[in-house]
């Protein structure tokens, strides 16, 4: 069963246990996207702690930046993730500032963590962060390029810290992404199955008797006899011909 789960395991009719990989990283890194296509191709599901924190209290993460705080919001995070690294037995895709907690980073010891890479250039491209965001409030103000770079200056030795596997995304599309991550998990795709065998080749081309006024009998007469090469000295006596049979057509 694949798709983005934002519950319980249980609801997602899997047996609880650890994550298969956790994924971790700036904004713009692709958590969302590479969790998805990367569940799909392990047959699991992926649970996004952002879009679980939403559902849970029922507020956007902007609204709960605005009306509560950041440090309300990371509280909330953490008891989130805490709870998915105990029990999902999926792909988990960690929100950029997960790794600030300092329990979250000591639950992560012990799991598999993907530490999706990205340069500042490419992760501004990507994020829109040359002008004010609304959807990614630690980016909202007059200078989102200064917040970004200084995000990524505090925040990458913690990925780095935690992560178990490092996969760059600069100038890689989704899909070769996906695969460097399952060649470091040393694993293949779900779907990927062994293609099936060639049919037997036929040795000798098929030939037809046509008897009197009937049809043609399609038969395989075999393996066509070898060319031998011509003997010399003493030679056999010839032989009589065969009688006469049904004309070859």
């Amino acid at each position: 069963m694949t798709g983005q789960a934002g519950g319980r395991s249980d609801e997602a009719g899997e047996v609880s246990g650890p994550p298969r990989a956790v994924l971790i990283g700036p904004p713009g890194a692709g958590k969302s996207t590479i969790g998805r296509r990367l569940a799909q191709a392990l047959g699991t599901q992926v649970y996004d702690t952002d879009v679980a924190i939403e559902k849970d209290t029922g507020r956007t993460i902007p609204q709960i930046f605005a009306e509560s705080g950041e440090a309300e919001f990371r509280a909330i995070e953490e008891r989130i993730v805490l709870d998915a690294l105990r029990t999902y037995p999926g792909i988990v895709s960690l929100g950029g500032g997960a790794i600030l907690s300092s329990r979250t980073r000591a639950a992560l010891r012990g799991h598999t963590v993907v530490y999706l890479e990205i340069s500042v250039g490419e992760g501004l491209r990507r994020t829109g962060a040359t002008t004010a965001n609304a959807s990614r409030p630690l980016l909202a103000g007059s200078d989102p390029r200064a917040k970004y770079r200084e995000l990524m200056r505090t925040r990458r030795p913690l990925y780095r810290e935690v992560s178990t596997i490092r996969v760059r995304t600069d100038g890689r599309s989704p899909a070769r992404v996906v695969t460097a991550v399952l060649g470091r998990l040393g694993v293949a795709p779900a779907d990927r199955v062994p293609a099936p065998a060639a049919p037997p080749q036929r040795t000798s081309p098929r030939r037809r008797i046509r008897r009197k006024g009937g049809r043609p009998i399609p038969t395989d007469p075999g393996p066509l006899p070898r060319q031998s090469a011509p003997r010399t000295g003493r030679t056999r006596p010839p032989q009589d011909p065969p009688p006469a049979q049904e004309t070859l057509s």
